[in-house]
């Protein structure tokens, strides 16, 4: 999946996109005390391009192949920066 992303006129010369993944059966979480389950969301750095104005992030939609732990993509999140600057 492509997602364009368009930037006004601004500070910003770098983005950055995760993909943010969750499995679906708690039975495939590990177990971090006895009996509890401890379910921890991957957050997965996607490719940004720059393309003219704009930015491009390729989401890998099948990252992960299908089995019983159900893995889904939770949507992107995208950062902008200032050179090494977080805005």
């Amino acid at each position: 999946m492509k997602l364009k992303i368009t930037v006004e006129k601004s500070e910003v010369n770098r983005v950055e996109a995760r993909s943010m993944w969750s499995i679906g059966n708690v039975g495939c979480a590990p177990t971090v005390w006895l009996g509890y389950q401890r379910i921890v969301p991957v957050n997965v750095s996607e490719q940004v391009e720059k393309v003219g104005d704009d930015y491009v992030a390729t989401i890998i939609m099948d990252r992960f192949l299908p089995d019983s732990c159900h893995w889904s993509n939770g949507g992107p999140a995208i950062y902008f920066f200032h050179d090494g600057y977080r805005l």
